[in-house]
């Protein structure tokens, strides 16, 4: 019988905050060219949750409904690379 070996754990590894950066600009690029602004209410509180995403790097995932758009937005915002953020629209007729 052979000898088990352990798993050494490897460290995890944290995105920076440059890394963040770059890909929430991509994000707001996406949702400006979908003509998803300011104006509608409920970007402005998901944008405040990205820069809040940027500055501080801590995960975070959750929903926000776009009344006007009839849109949710479900964002997962993970710290730690390899693995990257998931922001989706789905629709929904009854908001």
């Amino acid at each position: 019988m052979g000898k088990k070996k352990k798993k050494e754990k490897k460290p995890i590894l944290l995105k920076t905050k440059e890394e963040r950066l770059t890909e929430i600009i991509e994000v707001i690029k996406k949702l400006n060219n979908l003509g998803l602004n300011d104006t509608i209410p409920g970007i402005k509180e998901f944008k405040t949750i990205l820069k809040e995403f940027v500055q501080n790097g801590d995960s975070c995932s959750g929903k926000i409904k776009l009344t006007t758009a009839k849109r949710i937005i479900i964002y997962s915002l993970p710290k730690t690379k390899g693995r990257n953020i998931n922001i989706n629209l789905k629709y929904d007729e009854s908001i």
